[in-house]
C-alpha cells in the first residue's frame, strides 16, 4: 500500500488498483530455496459476518489503509513501560529524551522518536471496538483484505472478533479453524498509525506450530514497485521441512523497491536459534540507511544482503492464510493463534530523519 501524508494526485482508486494488480500466491524468487545456505540452530522434536473484500495479491500485504492514519512528527508518546522478554536489543531509555537516541548496538544510528508499547491496561477478551488500540499507535482496518489470493480463490480478511488480549497480556490474531476454503477466510491484522523512514522495530512474539497460515511482522509501502521487509513464520515449516522442499525455520525477505513486476527479492530462511511456539523471543527489523538487518533476542541473524526498503513504510502484523500449498497451505482444521506481548520502535519518519529542531547531537540519549 502507499501511504500519503500530503495531497497527491492519486485517488483511492488508483491506489486499490495498484495494489490489485501484484501477483497472487508466493511470489518467485531472486534464489532458490534449496541454494540458499543454511546455519545450525534449536530443532526440538516434532509434536506428534464481515466486510467482503476485494482480492489482494501480494503475499501478507493489506489491500487498502485508512487514510486518515497519522504520520507523528514530534516525539511519539510512550504507551507504557519497555517490553519485557527473553532479552532487549538495546538499554531502556532514560525517562526523558528530547533530543532523540543513538543506538549503540546499530552502529551509532540515530533516531528521534521512540514508541514501547505494551498491552497491560488493556482488559481481557475479545477488543471491543476497532479503535481499541489507537491510543497506542495502532491501528485495526476491520474488514481489510491482507495476504494473497490462493489457486482456488481462497482469500483472507481481517475480522476485529479475531483480535483479543489473553491473560498474559499478550494481543493475540487468531485464524479461526474449520472455515472452508475457495472463498473469503476470517483472519487479523494490526498496523503503525505512524509512517516510517528508517527505525529499529522490535516485536516480543511467540508463535504457534499449528499447519495451515502465515504470521508475519514487516514494513510495506506499495506502489510501483514492491517496497517490503519481511519476518514470516509458516505453521508448518517452524520445524520441519515443508512438503514442497522450504527449508524449516524462520523466513526474512527483503524484496527489490525499484522492481516493477514485483517478483525480485532476497530471502534467507533459517533454523529458529530457540523454540518459538514455548515462550516470547525479541524478533527486530532494524531498517538503517546503510541496508536492513534482522535480529532474534538481540543477536544478529544471516539477512539477506541485497535491497533495503527506500520508501515511507507502516509496520504491520498479521496472520493469514490463502490455502496455497506452496506457501501458508490451509487453511487451519483447528484454530491457529499468533502471539504479541510488546513492541519498542526507535525511529524517524518521513519529515524528521535529522536531529530535532534546537537539539545536538551530543544531547540525544545513548541507549
Amino acid at each position: 500500500m502507499l501511504y500519503i501524508s500530503s495531497p497527491l494526485a492519486l485517488s483511492l482508486a488508483t491506489l486499490l488498483a495498484l495494489t490489485h494488480a501484484k501477483e497472487c500466491g508466493r511470489p518467485s524468487r531472486s534464489i532458490a530455496l534449496d541454494q540458499r545456505p543454511m546455519t545450525s540452530g534449536f530443532r526440538p522434536p516434532r509434536s506428534s459476518n464481515f466486510a467482503p473484500a476485494s482480492s489482494n495479491s501480494a503475499r501478507g500485504r493489506p489491500s487498502s489503509v485508512d487514510s486518515g492514519a497519522s504520520t507523528t512528527s514530534s516525539t511519539a508518546p510512550r504507551s507504557s513501560s519497555s517490553p519485557s522478554s527473553s532479552s532487549s536489543t538495546t538499554s531502556p531509555p532514560p525517562p526523558s529524551c528530547d533530543c532523540g537516541y543513538i543506538l549503540s548496538t546499530y552502529g551509532d544510528a540515530y533516531f528521534p522518536y521512540h514508541r514501547s508499547i505494551n498491552f497491560e491496561a488493556l482488559p481481557s477478551g475479545i477488543l471491543s471496538s476497532a479503535n481499541a488500540l489507537n491510543d497506542l499507535g495502532l491501528t485495526i482496518f476491520d474488514g481489510q483484505a491482507m495476504g494473497g489470493t490462493g489457486p482456488d480463490g481462497t482469500r483472507s480478511v481481517c475480522d476485529l472478533q479475531n483480535l483479543a488480549i489473553d491473560t498474559d497480556k499478550a494481543l493475540t490474531f487468531t485464524v479461526p479453524g474449520g472455515q472452508p476454503a475457495g472463498g473469503q477466510i476470517s483472519a487479523a491484522e494490526v498496523y503503525s498509525s505512524d509512517e516510517f523512514l528508517h527505525g529499529v522495530f522490535m516485536g516480543s512474539m511467540k508463535f504457534d506450530q499449528t499447519p495451515g497460515t502465515c504470521q508475519s511482522m514487516f514494513t510495506y509501502q506499495a506502489g510501483t514497485g514492491n517496497d517490503e521487509q519481511d519476518i514470516e513464520v509458516i505453521g508448518q515449516t517452524i520445524f520441519d521441512r515443508g512438503d514442497n522442499g522450504t527449508p524449516a525455520g524462520v523466513q526474512l525477505t527483503n524484496w527489490d523497491p525499484n522492481d516493477s513486476s514485483n517478483t525480485v527479492n532476497d530471502n534467507v530462511i533459517l533454523p529458529f536459534p530457540e523454540d518459538p511456539t514455548t515462550s516470547y523471543h525479541n524478533y527486530t527489523i532494524a531498517w538503517l540507511p546503510s541496508g536492513t538487518k534482522y535480529y532474534f533476542d538481540g543477536g544478529p541473524l544471516d539477512s539477506p544482503t541485497k535491497y533495503t526498503s527506500i520508501n515511507p513504510s507502516k509496520l504491520i502484523f498479521n496472520h493469514w492464510t490463502n490455502g496455497d500449498k506452496g506457501f501458508t497451505a490451509g487453511p487451519p482444521t483447528q484454530d491457529v493463534v499468533f502471539k504479541v506481548r510488546a513492541l519498542d520502535w526507535y525511529y524517524a519518519t518521513p519529515g524528521q530523519q535529522d536531529v530535532l529542531a534546537g537539539c545536538t547531537m551530543d544531547q540525544a540519549c545513548r541507549v
